[in-house]
């Protein structure tokens, strides 16, 4: 098997050679010391050496600036200001919003020509042995937060929930029409729609499942009905503890589920497989919040073995529960794929 065979067959169920494994590294200081750290030159030189079966095209759009300021932040394409380390909002430009016709006086609305589909489907074509995960990130949740401010945000919920609707689709309209875009022209070239949004905290959710269900399942269900009528897998991110929501994702026609935040409340894996893993494949768990950090080398080696024997019919993509930080010494993320790769071997076809 290639990596796209191996990582198309885990999504469908089915048995594979090895368990595939993808990487994410929250900033390109950690991608660079894990170059380093694998005695490697490049990016795509490391990933070959750790063996990731997939690669990451996606649009990270909101990141895109086109100012910098001396204070140290930028200008994103919504017209929010944000620091140049972790692209934290400093201030929300829709702060005190109460009215639909405030939205229409905002003169920040980026628009879809602003993006270079190209640039990001000439990246997916160096790829063919990869499973690609490309497409817009579409965080419309997490978007309207950082316009308005994660307060007032939750406040016009239940206040004004008109205007929060008229807000969400503003938004939600602007990705569908960037990722029509981005699919029309990367064809099978890409085979998994990744997409991001975070409804979870440590504990339990940000929003309730009422809220979710009037204002976030039927947007992100517009975004999965395009990538599926282009016949993408559908893959959703989200940080936090979201079991409760889970079966709303599957009614949505969500097919993969990312990072699995093991340590969030009640998303153990083994879990979430046995209730989930007829109508899901997942992808992550690997603890980077405390085992990566503080665990012994033999506490990492075991949780991998475990891990990886959760899996022998498929249903699974080997990585960690949320992006690799700083905070994690460059040598343990060798390591861990060195045991994945290890642990991750399958006979059984």
């Amino acid at each position: 098997m290639n990596s796209k065979e191996r990582v198309m067959a885990a999504i469908q169920h089915k048995a594979v050679d090895r368990i595939p494994m993808f990487m994410d590294c929250t900033t390109s200081d950690v991608t660079e010391a894990l170059i380093k750290a694998s005695g490697c030159n490049t990016e795509e030189e490391m990933h070959e050496r750790l063996h990731i079966d997939c690669r990451w095209c996606n649009c990270m759009d909101d990141f895109i600036s086109d100012n910098v300021y001396k204070e140290g932040t930028s200008r994103d394409m919504w017209g929010i200001e944000k620091s140049l380390y972790g692209g934290i909002p400093v201030a929300h430009p829709l702060a005190g919003l109460e009215r639909i016709e405030e939205l229409d006086a905002y003169d920040h609305w980026p628009s879809p020509d602003q993006i270079d589909y190209d640039k990001y489907v000439n990246k997916m074509k160096q790829y063919g042995d990869y499973a690609v995960f490309g497409g817009m990130w579409s965080p419309f949740l997490e978007q309207a937060s950082m316009l308005v401010g994660m307060e007032d945000f939750m406040m016009l919920m239940y206040d004004e929930p008109e205007v929060v609707d008229a807000l969400l689709d503003r938004i939600v309209d602007f990705y569908l029409e960037c990722n029509r875009r981005m699919f029309e022209k990367a064809g099978d070239h890409m085979q998994i729609f990744f997409m991001g949004d975070d409804y979870g905290t440590q504990n339990s959710l940000l929003y309730s499942p009422e809220m979710f269900r009037r204002f976030i399942k039927p947007r992100a269900k517009k975004l999965y009905d395009l990538a599926k009528s282009y016949g993408y897998v559908v893959q959703q991110h989200s940080c936090g503890s979201i079991v409760r929501i889970i079966p709303d994702l599957i009614d949505n026609g969500l097919d993969g589920l990312h990072p699995i935040q093991v340590s969030a409340a009640g998303m153990k894996l083994a879990d979430l497989k046995e209730k989930y893993g007829k109508d899901l494949y997942f992808a992550g768990s690997m603890d980077a919040m405390h085992l990566l950090i503080d665990g012994t080398v033999e506490e990492i080696e075991t949780a991998v073995k475990e891990t990886m024997g959760l899996f022998d019919q498929g249903g699974f993509i080997f990585g960690p529960s949320q992006g690799f930080l700083p905070e994690i010494p460059p040598e343990r993320i060798v390591m861990l794929y060195e045991l994945g790769y290890k642990y991750g071997q399958k006979q059984n076809i």
